[in-house]
Formats: structure tokens, C-alpha cells, sequence
């Protein structure tokens, strides 16, 4: 879960105008009800939400973050920000963002990359 202080900023923003548009307050824990239920969890803690707001702590998957663009009214790309510069340009970079690894590579692709370049070595062709 990436840490964005103007991801909190624009949280905010969005969750202040849609309290505006409804003329209501929405604690913290009413948005984490509707979040979960709009993400189809079991619960989500107002707490979570409240580390969303304050620090800007990423939501932890798409489907939570998809889920409160929905409740908040906005598209996903305003919570997110315009980030031209710094868009992750591949899966590896979208997977350190939202802290999930890829896999290791399969033993037996390794195997052939050493046998490749131990035959270049040795001056024979791939």
C-alpha cells in the first residue's frame, strides 16, 4: 500500500464534494460500510478509511479503490490523479505500487538462459 499525501488530499476533496452535492455529513465508518458492501467484502473499518483520508495510504486492492470511486461519485482517475510522468508504464511497476510481487520465473527458463550463455561462451550460436 503506497503512502501518497495527495492521494489523501483528492480523497478529501472528493468525499467533501459529495458531502456538498448531499447536503449530509459521511463519517468515516458509514463510507467504510458502503465501500465493503460496494466491494462486495464482509466489513472494512472506518479506521482504514480514516488512514486513506488523513496519511493518503492507498486502498490495498483495484476493487476497494474502484469500490469508493463508486460511493464517492467520481471516476477512478480523479482519486488517482493526473499521473502523466508518473504512470506506471509496466506490471512490475503497477505491482510496487500497490506492494504485490510478481512470481519468480520458472526454474526451467533459467535453466535454458544458462545453457544459452554458457554456449556463447564457448562460441557457439543460441
Amino acid at each position: 500500500m503506497a503512502v501518497d499525501p495527495e492521494f489523501g488530499r483528492r480523497l478529501r476533496s472528493a468525499k467533501r464534494r459529495w458531502e456538498e452535492r448531499h447536503d449530509r455529513k459521511l463519517p468515516n465508518d458509514e463510507l467504510a460500510a458502503a465501500v465493503a458492501r460496494e466491494a462486495g467484502a464482509t466489513s472494512l473499518s472506518g479506521q482504514a478509511v480514516g488512514q486513506w483520508l488523513k496519511r493518503g495510504q492507498e486502498p490495498a486492492s483495484f476493487r476497494l479503490l474502484n469500490a469508493l470511486a463508486a460511493v464517492l461519485e467520481v471516476p477512478v482517475t480523479e482519486l488517482l490523479g493526473d499521473h502523466t510522468s508518473a504512470a506506471p508504464r509496466t506490471t512490475t511497476e503497477l505491482g510496487e505500487r500497490f506492494g504485490v510481487s510478481a512470481p519468480p520465473a520458472p526454474q526451467g527458463m533459467k535453466k535454458a538462459a544458462q545453457k544459452k550463455a554458457a554456449g556463447a561462451r564457448r562460441g557457439r550460436k543460441g
